[in-house]
């Protein structure tokens, strides 16, 4: 059995030791978390990411940084116990619809649960327990419209459009993994 070594408030964070070995590692709030990147076919420059900014960056940097990768978010609108117990079937739809949800919420593009494609299931790092699912968010024919943030980043952030060596030039292993998984 694993020990919590530490747990911050709300327990968005917590520190464990693994049982078996010495050996920490990190487990978020909801567990597993999604990525995705907008598809535009009608645009030369074709794939949307999110300009943001990375509070933790900005100590590492020594000023407010604002970085371009995938959207992303959180999976804890679901209990983690009743989460564990899905199949993987079940969880890729679970995690389609908070992609819907946060594609309205960051980029203002109200899609259907169609054209939110599951790409893969990528393992965040070793020293977490997260998986990252991608999906591509085929944004083709639609305007965006009114984006609903929710928090003080989200409100400052916005969309940027690239081509594929743009993507590639981002520092952004989400996005490049998206796009290179799914050509």
């Amino acid at each position: 059995m694993e020990k919590t070594i530490f747990e911050s408030p709300g327990k968005f964070m917590v520190v464990k030791s693994a049982s078996t070995t010495p050996y920490f590692y990190a487990e978020r709030k909801g567990m597993d978390s999604v990525a995705f990147i907008l598809v535009d076919n009608n645009r030369t420059d074709k794939y949307g990411m999110v300009n943001e900014r990375k509070p933790p960056m900005d100590h590492r940097e020594g000023k407010e940084v604002m970085m371009e990768t995938a959207f992303g978010g959180s999976n804890d609108m679901i209990d983690d116990e009743e989460y564990i117990k899905m199949s993987e079937e079940d969880v890729i739809e679970h995690l389609r619809e908070l992609v819907q949800t946060e594609a309205r919420e960051e980029s203002g593009y109200r899609v259907d649960l169609n054209r939110i494609e599951f790409v893969s299931k990528e393992l965040v790092s070793t020293q977490m327990n997260q998986y990252c699912f991608m999906f591509k968010v085929d944004v083709t024919g639609l305007e965006a419209g009114e984006r609903d943030p929710q928090n003080a980043e989200e409100e400052i952030a916005e969309t940027k459009w690239k081509t594929l060596k743009g993507v590639q030039a981002t520092n952004d292993w989400k996005a490049k993994t998206i796009l290179f998984n799914s050509i």
